[in-house]
């Protein structure tokens, strides 16, 4: 199949695209083939979008403190969670804030999507 024949073929010598922007060190990456994009934050709050395919930076905007996890869903909404404030924000990949919410005393360790996008977990 064609899988098997991908999976074959040897890995490039060099990355495709170098994704640049980020000042401060990344902490968390996300990327969905579906939307052609890859979201990458870092510890001063930045959160930076590039399209994967040409490897050009879209848009940029921030979260109120270090971004230790990111998710995309298949509908174009980015999900971010700041440790040190326990706060999951949602947005859309145009950087329009669509909800935040507290974690209050329980701090998110991973976020993961079901399959159909509909729960969080």
């Amino acid at each position: 199949g064609k899988l098997k024949e991908w999976a074959k073929r040897p890995l490039p010598d060099v990355p495709m695209h170098v994704l640049h922007g980020h000042t401060s060190p990344v902490t968390a990456v996300a990327a969905s083939a579906e939307l052609d994009m890859a979201a990458s934050a870092s510890s001063d709050g930045t959160v930076l979008l590039h399209r994967m395919t040409k490897g050009r930076l879209m848009r940029s905007f921030s979260h109120s403190c270090s971004v230790d996890h990111l998710l995309l869903t298949r509908h174009g909404e980015l999900l971010a969670h700041g440790a040190a404030d326990n706060v999951l924000s949602l947005s859309d990949v145009n950087g329009w804030p669509i909800r935040k919410v507290s974690a209050g005393d329980m701090p998110a360790t991973r976020l993961a999507l079901s399959p159909d996008h509909t729960l969080l977990f």
